[in-house]
């Protein structure tokens, strides 16, 4: 029981801090999360610190745990870096560690056509999400894979919060669609360059959109101007 509850509230409280847009000047509240979750706060307590070893949060002490805010240098970082690791990734020459996209292409391809004919934009972001996700889990090796699955974490309510256009949205999954093919087919030099493409474009994009997320964040933070949680 203590196992599951330790996982449960892992999982909670990692979508909480990687899915949503939190002020970083107040310390997360340690007892409303174990009152959401009906557990005690030794269990939080401990899901937040392995998080913040994961680097998606920071650990004051004397004071808790806070949000990591993006600035637009942190957000260019992160692209240049999964882009590096991304290319890298697809470049080993012995062929027994090259990737086997089982699946990931019909995903693709169906998550492709959903955007191009569903009304509910809502879903976009995280129709993409899962695909982009299950191809890096399925496309690159531990390393690489756990560097760029962090770098996800660690984005993910900035692009969340700025990726609402449809098209966008469309554009990224024809372009997953495309790799996943190209990776299937074996040929990786216009893999490499498709993969190269998307992040130059992707890139552009949220850093052009970084506005909007801090405005989140401003909002954000005056909701919570002079309010200090003990933890």
């Amino acid at each position: 029981m203590r196992h599951h509850a330790q996982g449960r509230t892992y999982r909670y409280v990692k979508q909480y801090v990687t899915r949503n847009v939190l002020s970083d000047i107040v310390p997360l509240n340690v007892r409303a999360i174990s009152d959401r979750l009906d557990v005690s706060q030794v269990p939080v307590r401990e899901a937040l610190f392995r998080i913040s070893h994961e680097g998606l949060i920071d650990f004051v002490s004397g004071e808790g745990f806070f949000a990591r805010s993006l600035s637009r240098i942190d957000l260019a970082q992160a692209c240049a870096i999964s882009r590096g690791i991304a290319i890298f990734g697809l470049q080993s020459p012995d062929p027994c560690l090259r990737p086997k996209p089982a699946g990931i292409v019909s995903a693709a391809n169906r998550c492709r056509d959903k955007l191009s004919t569903c009304a509910d934009h809502s879903r976009a972001f995280w129709w993409v999400e899962a695909v982009l996700r299950r191809l890096i889990r399925r496309c690159y090796h531990r390393e690489a894979r756990w560097h760029l699955i962090r770098i996800l974490d660690r984005t993910l309510a900035f692009r969340r919060t700025v990726s609402r256009d449809h098209q966008a949205a469309y554009n990224v999954a024809a372009s997953l669609a495309k790799i996943a093919s190209e990776i299937a087919e074996g040929d990786f030099p216009r893999a490499l360059a498709s993969i190269e493409t998307l992040h130059i474009n992707e890139e552009a994009r949220l850093l052009c959109s970084y506005s909007a997320y801090n405005e989140a964040l401003t909002r954000v933070r005056r909701a919570q101007n002079g309010v200090y949680i003990s933890v």
